[in-house]
Order: structure tokens, then sequence, then C-alpha cells
């Protein structure tokens, strides 16, 4: 069975830039990644240094059409691809800030409704 298959959200492809910091060290430097592909079960960073598997992170993400806050959500490093570049982690969402994973759920449906080849 194939990997987007097992999925339970439908995943987009994007080039957004993020932010993240570890969650357990409040005094962790603020670092930046591109967007890869996203869901509302998680997304894939690639970044120039993973974090490495189960580390809590924070993540904070501006959606393109939307002008207001970034969508921001905790999140767990599940996987990391380090054997070849760009390197990246593949992040699931453990729970959003207000109404941001609203915001993200529409996001994503706009991008499956209007480039539907985007889907990952």
């Amino acid at each position: 069975m194939r990997n987007s298959e097992k999925r339970k959200y439908p995943r987009v492809a994007a080039g957004l830039k993020v932010r993240f910091r570890r969650l357990d060290e409040p005094t962790d430097p603020i670092r930046e990644g591109v967007l890869e592909n996203i869901s509302l079960g998680g997304l894939f960073l690639t970044t120039a240094r993973t974090l490495g598997p189960r580390t809590a992170v924070f993540v904070e993400l501006p959606l393109v059409r939307d002008s207001g806050e970034p969508v921001r959500a905790n999140a767990v490093v599940r996987w990391e691809r380090t054997s070849f570049e760009p390197f990246g982690m593949g992040l699931e969402f453990t729970g959003f800030e207000g109404s941001s994973r609203r915001r993200l759920h529409e996001w994503i449906e706009q991008l499956l409704s209007t480039v539907p080849q985007r889907v990952v």
C-alpha cells in the first residue's frame, strides 16, 4: 500500500517559509524551513538541520491567501530525512492555537479545489 493510500487527510504541495522551535527548550532559537507539503494531519518541512524523531515543536506558518495571523500549532517529529538533500522532517500535528485548524482546513480545501494537481 502506498503512503498516499494510508493518509487520513489529503496532502498538498506548498513552498511556504515556516518558523519552528523546540518545545522542550524555552531558549531554543526560532528556526526556519520550507514547507514541502501539508495536510490537516501534519507536514513535511525541509530544513538545514533536523531535530530528531519524537521532538516536540511549535510551528508557525503564514497562509498565502490569508492576511491574518499565521497558523500556529504544536507538532511532533515522526521521521527525518538525512540521507540526501534537502534534509527534512515529517511532523504530525498534536494541537492548534485558536482558529488555526479551521483556517488551515479552509486553505487546503481551496488549494485542492483550484489546483488539483498539487495533491501529493
